[in-house]
């Protein structure tokens, strides 16, 4: 494939197909798709491939969509699709990423499947020592800044467990423990 610049646009060919896509088209098909509610939900959707595509049409995918959003043919509005279009190339084209990725989409799907039920995910254990009963607290896990490390399960375990799908530390039992063990 080869580029060419020219007033107004750039000249793509592509064997025996040929397209002239102006800047400001590019633009405008760009912000379609971020805006669009059926924007990709993953990799695999972002380079229109199907989930068992094998390591070629990966690399087809993500070449039709390069030569169609490559920020020397669209310009600079084009930048971030394509660093998000090479992340996924780079994480689909290796079989061992590719299989971690899998395992974290199959995860969230069921996650997300058991949808929200505005059920409190703990129960309440006793009431926090420092309030009144008319101003407690509840006790929660910082999701963003959790790491997994379980220190808290280990330092007040009747009030944190561990969950299994995303290793991730929650609160089963409010108060289950000291003030001191939770804040530890």
């Amino acid at each position: 494939a080869r580029a060419e610049a020219s007033k107004g646009g750039a000249l793509v060919s592509s064997e025996a197909v040929t397209t002239t896509t102006t800047s400001a088209d590019a633009a405008d098909a760009l912000s379609k798709l971020a805006a669009a509610s059926d924007a990709p939900q993953d990799f695999y959707q972002l380079l229109d491939i199907d989930y068992g595509a094998s390591k070629e049409e990966v690399k087809a995918g993500y070449r039709r969509l390069q030569k169609q959003c490559h920020p020397d043919v669209v310009g600079v509005e084009a930048i971030e699709c394509c660093i998000l279009m090479n992340e996924a190339y780079g994480v689909l084209s290796d079989v061992n990423t590719r299989r971690a990725y899998d395992e974290e989409i199959a995860a969230l799907k069921k996650h997300v499947a058991q949808g929200y039920t505005g059920e409190p995910l703990s129960e309440w254990g006793g009431d926090d020592p420092s309030r009144s009963v008319h101003e407690q607290r509840g006790v929660f896990v910082d999701e963003v800044a959790c790491i997994g490390c379980q220190h808290c399960v280990h330092t007040a375990p009747g009030t944190f467990g561990l969950e299994e799908d995303w290793g991730r530390a929650r609160v089963h039992t409010q108060w289950g423990d000291s003030e001191d063990d939770i804040t530890d």
